[in-house]
């Protein structure tokens, strides 16, 4: 399969940058969500011809939806990852300019070619030749969601941390092909994102903009190697197995960040700078209560004796 690879999509980044920019969108349909639109339909300096809520990135879906748009020459992508996704669909398949707003620090689907799409729940993804006019991201807008959402972005690039050993074992194996310069390129965004952990924290315009200018670059140089493995090892793994054993939903990026924790430390390795740059940018990667185990250390007998009872 022929993989698109165009030129870096153009970022601007400022306060205000969405009112501003959507007096130049023209005649356009706004895909999104409502919580996305509720806090930002009415910082628009113009209206679009039809609001378009997404409920899912299945296909069917998405074509009928497509199928009952307005002719209009823009389309603008406004919230998360759905959003977003489901913006570059539609856009691609009107053959339409396109302008990607994300409403939250987090991932790197505003600054790919991927689309996440589905069919029957299955995810089958594609990969789209388009560039969009640009990616706006607005501090104001992005600091309307959720402090914890935006703050626990950092873990999808301190997942570097358990990728790249998990990668080269991998590589070793024979399982995977590797990149030094990939794998630079995941220690160069790890530094930067660890440096801001504390502005990420406080989600300052400095916090956001290096946490996203990590996830613009990682989306980059991913684009040249299909297969890459710069940001998803054994912590991601231990997140979505978590999910399934469950079956509960957890915010991505604080399970993956004590995913990376656990899995950093039974790769050999120290947990107390990513453990550091986690609590600097105040990801609850744990909740902690007060409970007999502060007043009776579990130990190893204990521990096997517990096992016992329950059958294990």
């Amino acid at each position: 399969m022929s993989i698109p690879v165009g030129p870096p999509f153009r970022v601007e980044f400022g306060s205000g940058t969405l009112a501003d920019r959507s007096a130049d969108f023209g005649g356009y349909v706004a895909v999104t969500t409502p919580t996305p639109w509720h806090l930002t339909g009415q910082i628009l300096a113009r209206q679009p011809e039809r609001v378009q809520f997404i409920q899912s990135l299945e296909v069917d879906e998405l074509d009928a939806a497509i199928g009952s748009l307005p002719p209009v020459d823009t389309v603008v992508g406004l919230g998360g990852g759905m959003a977003i996704d489901a913006a570059k669909y539609v856009a691609v398949s009107r053959c339409t300019r396109l302008y990607l707003v994300p409403t939250i620090a987090s991932g790197n689907g505003p600054f790919t070619r991927n689309i996440a799409i589905r069919r029957g729940g299955v995810p089958v993804g594609s990969v789209a030749d388009f560039t969009p006019e640009a990616v706006l991201v607005d501090y104001d807008v992005i600091r309307q969601a959720r402090p914890d959402y935006n703050r626990s972005g950092i873990s999808d690039v301190l997942s570097s941390y358990t990728a790249l050993i998990d990668w080269r074992a991998a590589a070793s194996a024979g399982q995977a092909e590797w990149r030094d310069d990939l794998a630079e390129v995941s220690r160069r965004m790890r530094a930067k994102v660890v440096a801001a952990a504390s502005e990420i924290g406080l989600v300052s315009d400095a916090g956001i903009r290096t946490l996203m200018e990590a996830f613009a670059e990682g989306a980059e140089s991913a684009a040249s190697k299909p297969g890459q493995r710069m940001f998803t090892g054994s912590d991601h793994l231990f997140a979505w197995n978590l999910e399934a054993t469950t079956g509960r939903h957890f915010l991505h990026g604080e399970v993956v960040g004590l995913g990376i924790i656990l899995m950093y430390a039974f790769q050999g390795n120290d947990s107390e700078e990513p453990r550091r740059a986690l609590s600097e940018a105040q990801v609850r990667y744990f909740r902690k209560m007060y409970t007999v185990l502060d007043e009776r250390p579990m130990t190893p007998a204990i521990a096997e004796r517990l096992m016992a009872l329950a059958g294990m």
